[in-house]
């Protein structure tokens, strides 16, 4: 307040504003003088959205005018002792919001900085902690280091359970994340009975339309589906789209991913029609909102192209999954767990076209990296497996009808 009633900020809508006194301070002040960046974080922590920005993308333009401010205010080098844990806060928020952005490399050590500073000034089993912790644990998941994800998540959710109770809000959450890691390591079953248990609590708790409800409920889907489940998968789909839909609205990040979830069940229950237009119009909705480059719309293309593969459509399948494993490699890495889907895809979509030394190649590699980062044992390992196998099959029959083409010539 000091500093807006001396003139040397204004905060509107979407921007703070400095003087540019004041900003030449901020980036010179000596660790002696620590008034204007401790002023400087108080002022931040009044002036960015005091919600949470993940499920809320009308702040994101907000976001975007502060981050930068934000990074600089929390510069870890400065002496911010005696305003920590509204650092803390901000570092949270700032986190999250690179989490929307697909930035979840970027946001892990914001988020490790203010586990640490909350761990130090408030304890393990503080719920602020709590909060910071459950945020590193979605920051892991989204980097594809889902064991990792997993020790933190049942850590986190046994504190959680009991500090807060099993029922509330923030537990549940943290319960169906730690089910996103158990499916991610294979173990499908565990996954089902724990996304089970915490969707009956959800809606007893809180009721069929709230949101962490609706998220419990197609987050169970993808297990149920690895384990033939699709009715039951559909149900589920189906019933937490429309309400996500009448809720949230259409465009709705988390009801986008409601309907790329839904999309898949269409297509692994045989509605590929169904699935070729729904994941179709999410894609579409995903590039706008998100960007060609996000993680999601990045998943929503390759989904697509298998959609598009296993009905016959090869060609244009083929051209999605280029697009979507080039980005993949440029924005998560040769050796993300979702590039190597996108490239065991493209392989398929390969095969099926006739290019099997071009599916062999493809194959054999994505099988490598399979074995290094999921392990030898992985559904995921084992049907790359599976599929290279069928390639070599198909490759030794092309060489055969090869040579006895130029025998009979």
């Amino acid at each position: 307040r000091l500093v807006r009633q001396q003139g040397l900020a204004r905060t509107e809508f979407t921007t703070l504003t400095l003087h540019r006194l004041l900003a030449a301070i901020l980036r010179t002040q000596s660790p002696q003088r620590p008034n204007f960046p401790l002023l400087a974080v108080r002022l931040l922590r009044t002036a960015v959205p005091a919600y949470d920005p993940w499920g809320n993308s009308s702040s994101w333009l907000t976001w975007r005018q502060f981050f930068p401010h934000v990074l600089v205010a929390t510069d870890p080098n400065r002496d911010l002792s005696a305003v920590e844990e509204e650092v803390a806060w901000l570092l949270v928020r700032a986190a999250v919001y690179l989490a929307t952005q697909g930035g979840a490399a970027l946001a892990q050590p914001l988020l490790e900085r203010a586990w640490d500073l909350r761990r130090r000034l408030l304890g393990n089993d503080h719920p602020d902690t709590l909060e910071a912790a459950s945020g590193l644990s979605l920051s892991l998941w989204a980097q594809g280091r889902y064991e990792q994800m997993r020790q933190l998540a049942e850590d986190t959710l046994t504190r959680m359970r009991r500090v807060l109770g099993e029922d509330q809000p923030n537990t549940l959450r943290e319960t169906y994340i730690l089910g996103y890691a158990l499916r991610e390591l294979g173990q499908y079953e565990q996954a089902r009975q724990l996304g089970e248990d915490t969707l009956t609590r959800c809606r007893r708790v809180l009721g069929e339309d709230n949101p962490l409800t609706l998220i419990a409920a197609f987050s169970l889907a993808p297990a149920l589906r690895a384990l033939g489940q699709y009715e039951r998968a559909l149900q589920l789909g189906e019933d937490a789209l429309m309400r996500m839909r009448r809720t949230l609205g259409e465009n709705h990040p988390d009801t986008l991913k409601s309907a790329h979830s839904l999309a898949a069940t269409l297509r692994e229950s045989g509605q590929r029609e169904q699935a070729r237009q729904l994941g179709e119009d999410t894609l579409i909705r995903r590039r706008q909102i998100l960007g060609q480059d996000h993680p999601d719309t990045l998943r929503s293309t390759d989904s697509l192209a298998v959609t598009l593969r296993e009905s016959e459509q090869y060609e244009q399948a083929r051209q999605l999954s280029e697009d979507a494993l080039m980005r993949m490699r440029r924005t998560l890495g040769e050796n993300h767990p979702d590039t190597l889907k996108s490239a065991h895809s493209l392989a398929a979509t390969l095969q099926q076209l006739g290019a099997y030394e071009q599916a062999r190649q493809l194959g054999e590699d994505t099988l490598h990296r399979r074995r290094l980062v999921l392990g030898q044992d992985h559904p995921h390992t084992l049907r790359s497996a599976q599929h290279l196998a069928a390639v070599l099959e198909a490759l030794d029959k092309s060489h055969d009808v090869h040579r006895l083409g130029s025998v009979t010539v």
